[in-house]
């Protein structure tokens, strides 16, 4: 579980990269037992789309698109449960791409200081230090903080691993599909998108299957029973998108736009109002 962690940490902050093409480091991977093997698979196929997330946002930006501050999850949202602070970590590394790629930096420091202070909850203080959150709250243009929090990753997967908290994997990877998703949508909504923006679209509903198959390696945690509950309640809805093969219409963005906002503010305890 210590290599899939690592893995997960190269390729969650990997998204937050300005490099439209950015790289990740080949890592050897054992499989040890059925969860982590479970989990490998669907990294690795989330690879390709991770960097094609980041790519994403690059065309809806080149064409126009406007950046939305207030379809993100904010900053300053408070989590309640360690469920919460993981999927919420998930969710603010996509706020913190989107906002990159934007060139909205001020946003994605914030960003990046929420997701250090919510590893200093989640008790991974080690890795994400005082020190490292100055750095990234610093208006020091010299500093890489993508690889700053990049390193800190890596480093409390170690921890993780020690303590078997691996079902955090599989919240973040669904936090930061569901969040990805709804800035995806919210903003076709608003400027209709042509065929190559829909077919992107219609790629991100897919991993629907991506995150129902990282939850089911850790079903019987607590964490992600109520979370991978509610997924397969919505099966028929993602099918019936899928069946489109990206040929989406107005009301398959607006129904989508609310299902994600609904699961995104319900796992996050959020009113509908903020």
């Amino acid at each position: 579980m210590k290599k899939l962690l690592a893995l997960f940490a190269a390729l969650a902050l990997w998204t937050c990269s300005n490099d439209p093409k950015p790289s990740t480091p080949e890592i050897e991977i054992e499989e040890t037992d059925a969860s982590t093997a479970v989990v490998i698979e669907e990294l690795r196929h989330t690879k390709k789309n991770l960097d094609e997330a980041v790519i994403f946002y690059g065309l809806l930006y080149s064409k126009g698109y406007n950046y939305k501050q207030n379809i993100l999850l904010s900053h300053q949202h408070e989590t309640s449960s360690k469920q919460e602070e993981a999927l919420a970590m998930g969710a603010f590394g996509a706020d913190m791409s989107f906002a990159s790629v934007f060139g909205q930096n001020i946003d994605a420091k914030q960003y990046g200081l929420r997701i250090a202070e919510l590893a200093q909850e989640m008790g991974l203080g080690q890795s994400f230090t005082n020190d490292l959150m100055q750095q990234i709250a610093s208006d020091d243009s010299s500093l890489n903080k993508t690889h700053i929090i990049s390193m800190a990753y890596l480093d409390a997967s170690d921890q993780l691993h020690s303590e078997e908290r691996g079902h955090y994997v599989a919240l973040m990877i669904t936090g930061g599909w569901i969040e990805g998703l709804l800035i995806s949508t919210s903003l076709v909504l608003d400027k209709p998108g042509d065929r190559e923006i829909n077919l992107d679209i219609f790629d991100q509903i897919y991993n629907y299957h991506t995150a129902v198959k990282v939850l089911e390696a850790f079903e019987s945690h607590e964490h992600c029973e109520g979370l991978l509950k509610q997924l397969r309640e919505d099966e028929p809805f993602f099918k019936e998108l899928l069946r489109t093969r990206g040929n989406l219409g107005r009301r398959d963005l607006e129904d989508l736009d609310a299902m994600m906002l609904k699961l995104r503010n319900g796992f996050l305890s959020i009113e509908a109002e903020e």
